[in-house]
């Protein structure tokens, strides 16, 4: 008998749209994997969880990248019985690191007063690194340009008032991957978080940062269809 193969949700990080998961929907679709990019639109992470929750199938395997990460781990918290697989990109247990919080303080306070193409300009920096794609600010800006004010506004309150805790009840297979050269959510971050899941695997992408999946989209892929197939 064929294994069953679930549907694959995609959760997208601060600012990102589905534009993110571009080449993970066309890896799944060589594998005849349905992928179902879902926008976090709320403001605390259970309203996030819930809002994926009403638009999902029954049972499904899980993707998220940083903040959609957070978003996956409390909806596999939430509702064991209907995620299979989970995967975790570029989070950590421990919730943001202080200078990223800062950096999101500072955001917010900007946003409410100045444009909002003015106030995110420049935040793609804080993700380049020295094995970055040439183009990355470039598709960085072009990408965060299509949010607004309202999502970034309920995003950044998610982001600083989340808890991140109850790791330890995710019950389904998990596979937490991260980029070596990662400054926002670092490696012995994500391998701490790996520790916490009981059923979990570690896996380093090599020459990325925490945008892995763009930064090494081949090698992310093939950990993530290997993982779920």
């Amino acid at each position: 008998m064929s294994q069953i193969i679930l549907p694959l949700l995609l959760l997208p990080g601060f600012l990102c749209t589905d534009i993110f998961w571009t080449s993970t929907c066309v890896y799944a679709k060589t594998k005849n994997i349905r992928t179902q990019c879902i926008k976090l639109n709320a403001s605390t992470l259970d309203d996030m969880a819930n809002l994926v929750l009403a638009q999902a199938p029954e049972h499904f395997s899980l993707a998220g990248f940083s903040m959609g990460a957070v978003v996956a781990s409390r909806i596999a918290i939430l509702a064991p019985e209907r995620v299979g697989k989970l995967i975790l990109l570029s989070m950590n247990q421990s919730g943001l690191l202080k200078s990223v919080r800062k950096n999101f303080e500072s955001l917010q306070k900007e946003i409410k007063v100045r444009n909002y193409l003015q106030a995110i300009r420049g935040m793609g920096q804080h993700y380049v690194h020295q094995d970055s794609p040439a183009n990355f600010i470039e598709w960085y800006d072009a990408m965060t340009a299509s949010a607004n004010l309202t999502i970034a506004l309920r995003q950044l309150n998610m982001l600083l008032t989340m808890k991140s805790e109850g790791f330890d009840k995710i019950r389904c297979p998990t596979l937490v991957i991260a980029g070596t050269h990662d400054v926002r959510t670092t490696p012995a971050q994500q391998r701490a978080l790996a520790q916490e899941i009981p059923n979990s695997t570690y896996v380093e992408i090599p020459k990325a940062g925490h945008f892995s999946l763009i930064d090494q989209p081949e090698l992310v892929n093939q950990e993530i269809l290997r993982f779920i197939i």
